[in-house]
């Protein structure tokens, strides 16, 4: 690219990323905001980013409803929490209607999910 190493180190290290897109917010609790315009493949992308990003500790998810699926969303709500089924370690919160059905879909087959560790905040909506 013709630039000098230093160059490049320094572009990445000041490097922010736009408001609510994988916006890491770092203080006593780590927060991944990445909710601008969810979709089925960006939440997936997401999930991922937050199981890298926390190795070992524990992720507590905090997933609302993907709009604009139409007819599909039921399909990739379920999708979503079909992913979550081997994380048992970690804590799952959904809000709007659509995303009942990542908890209903996270929670079916989870081995080692209790029910508290699975919440659905629609109803406070």
């Amino acid at each position: 690219l013709g630039l000098a190493d230093d160059t490049i180190i320094k572009g990445i290290q000041s490097y922010k990323s736009p408001d609510k897109r994988l916006l890491i917010k770092k203080s006593y609790f780590h927060i991944i905001d990445d909710s601008y315009n969810a979709n089925p493949e960006s939440m997936l992308s997401s999930i991922d980013a937050s199981l890298q990003y926390a190795e070992n500790q524990t992720i507590i998810w905090l997933l609302g409803s993907m709009k604009e699926l139409g007819k599909f969303s039921k399909s990739y709500h379920l999708q979503i929490g079909k992913s979550l089924q081997n994380h048992s370690k970690h804590h799952l919160f959904t809000f709007g209607k659509d995303a009942t059905w990542i908890g209903k879909a996270a929670g079916k087959v989870h081995k080692g999910h209790l029910e508290e560790d699975i919440v659905d905040f629609t109803q406070f909506a």
